[in-house]
């Protein structure tokens, strides 16, 4: 089962979603990142300008993510969804 949790970039937990995200790079082609180490990822994300507004994160069973998506609010008329 998979449960689903919302945060704001206030809330999330930076260093356990730039682990997951670095980890899930080592596994996929590189059409974008967010960095090549965690650190770079994490600071990248602790970046007000950089982090998503919203996050909703995806946990399995025993509380690790599983997934993210994180949602920009550039314009009040122009949101983008990164998956």
């Amino acid at each position: 089962m998979v449960k689903l949790e919302t945060y704001t970039r206030d809330t999330i937990d930076i260093r356990e979603l730039g682990a997951f995200t670095f980890g899930v790079y080592q596994f996929q082609a590189q059409p974008y990142r967010y960095g090549n180490t965690e650190a770079e990822i994490e600071s990248l994300l602790s970046d007000k300008r950089n982090c998503p507004d919203f996050l909703v994160v995806a946990r399995g069973d025993g509380g690790a993510i599983q997934g993210w998506a994180g949602l920009y609010h550039w314009t009040d008329s122009m949101p983008y969804l990164l998956s």
